[in-house]
């Protein structure tokens, strides 16, 4: 009897153990679908290609007189258009919004932070939605010049 309730506890560990590690890897953006669009990708950086939808500079440390610019790639599996929202934030604050129609099939959209310059130092970050429901997190700081 001793020996089928240690099978059973080391089981019950085993299994919480990979529910455990199965949640953290949720953690930080790994399930990033909604509403039949799924994000494959986000770059933010200082400088953009509006031809090819890119960002050229990629960073997450910024000047307070850097441009930032946020490209999201994006697979839209639905004729729905779905919207794709940012909040941009510093530290606890919105200091920025923008949204988009997303496209059916696979796109990318490009976007640039619309906020007073030059930019206050200190840490921010991004939040990417489709449809209110939040998808991706990205953090990121200005730094002194």
């Amino acid at each position: 009897m001793r020996n089928v309730e240690r099978r059973w506890r080391g089981w019950l560990v085993l299994i919480g153990c990979v529910a455990l590690g199965s949640s953290c890897a949720h953690t930080g953006g790994s399930n990033r679908m909604a509403a039949g669009v799924e994000i494959k990708d986000v770059d933010m950086g200082r400088a953009a290609d509006s031809v090819n939808i890119s960002v050229t500079d990629v960073t997450h440390d910024f000047k307070p007189n850097d441009n930032v610019f946020v490209t999201v790639k994006y697979h839209n599996t639905t004729n729905d258009n779905a919207t794709l929202g940012l909040k941009w934030y510093k530290e606890n604050s919105v200091v920025g919004e923008e949204s988009g129609t997303l496209m059916p099939g696979e796109h990318a959209s490009l976007f640039h932070m619309q906020a007073p310059s030059p930019l206050a130092m200190g840490d921010y970050k991004l939040e990417i939605s489709v449809n209110g429901k939040l998808l991706e997190t990205k953090k990121f700081e200005v730094k002194g010049a």
